[in-house]
């Protein structure tokens, strides 16, 4: 069979069905989809939570607790305790299968109406603000995380200690407002690098200490925007920069942002002593807007066309030159 175009029904744009995968949905008996796989990743995320917990009632007892899915889900919420407990059955609300309805109408019925532990954590110590996480010991909201202490407002904190507003670390301790970084050290703002201590907007480095707004750095020590200083001249430019003030950090937030704001947020006790260790200001966005501007760091499921810069005599820019002779 050949490739066809078809039109999303969600999004109204083409995508294109390959011959394989018309085979696999031959070998899988379904039909073709008539969703473009960006739609239909979008779909599939709806049933992800990675970051906020719901207030809802609890299906047994009537009180309240913390859920993954807000109560206009429709959601029967138990605690774990509850459900792993010998006097709930799930198999007492089965059902008879209805030949005259749909499959997913039924489907989505039996999903409403038999309880479930919303917020899927274990081997917890303090930490009964978290979900989706394993062996969290005095942490709060933090998702998707495991073996972790002291930590705050992150998700994929694995491993970590004393760390806030962090996504995807690991082995990590005293760290900040970081992205994608494993094997660090007291790293502040500091985006995919490793091995490294005391960074400062950094990006890309690996085995570097005391560096600030530096780029693809190896194994470098004491160095400002990519330029080499002495451990003296680094230390009197940090000063100056007065990084423990909010003028030096603070961005733009206007309320706008779409991203569940909470507009009003509180600074918790554990949190505000981080911020003075540190020496760095409060944050003025609250949690929710800072997970959404860090995740937007994360590359997406799209693919693009690009063209080696060491393709031809020189990149487009003319920054790079290609020295090979073959």
């Amino acid at each position: 069979m050949n490739s066809k175009t078809k039109n999303c029904q969600n999004c109204k744009k083409d995508f294109n069905i390959e011959p394989d995968d018309f085979s696999f949905y031959e070998k899988m008996k379904v039909p073709s989809p008539t969703f473009c796989p960006m739609c239909r990743a979008e779909r599939r995320l709806t049933f992800r939570n990675e970051r906020k917990l719901f207030k809802v009632k609890n299906s047994f007892s009537g009180k309240d607790m913390f859920s993954l899915y807000p109560q206009k889900n429709n959601k029967k919420n138990l605690t774990q305790e509850e459900w792993f407990n010998d006097n709930f059955d799930a198999m007492e609300y089965g059902q008879d299968y209805n030949f005259s309805k749909p499959f997913f109408e039924q489907f989505f019925e039996l999903e409403n109406r038999v309880p479930i532990f919303p917020l899927r954590v274990e081997y917890m110590v303090d930490s009964p603000y978290c979900a989706n996480a394993t062996a969290l010991k005095d942490s709060y909201l933090c998702f998707n995380s495991s073996y972790s202490e002291n930590c705050m407002y992150g998700n994929a904190t694995d491993y970590s200690k004393d760390c806030i507003d962090n996504s995807h670390i690991k082995n990590s301790e005293r760290c900040y407002e970081c992205f994608w970084i494993q094997n660090c050290y007291q790293c502040y703002f500091t985006i995919m690098s490793v091995e490294s201590t005391n960074l400062w907007f950094c990006r890309d480095c690996l085995g570097c200490n005391d560096c600030f707004g530096s780029v693809n750095l190896r194994n470098k020590n004491y160095y400002f925007f990519n330029e080499k200083y002495s451990k003296e001249e680094y230390d009197k430019k940090m000063k100056e920069y007065n990084l423990n003030t909010r003028e030096v950090i603070e961005y733009a937030h206007k309320g706008e942002c779409n991203q569940g704001c909470t507009k009003a947020f509180r600074i918790i006790l554990d949190e505000l002593q981080f911020y003075r260790k540190v020496g760095i200001p409060v944050p003025n966005v609250c949690p929710a807007c800072r997970t959404m501007d860090r995740l937007k760091l994360r590359l997406g499921i799209e693919l693009y066309n690009q063209l080696c810069m060491c393709d031809g005599i020189q990149s487009e820019n003319g920054g790079y030159q290609n020295f090979s002779t073959q």
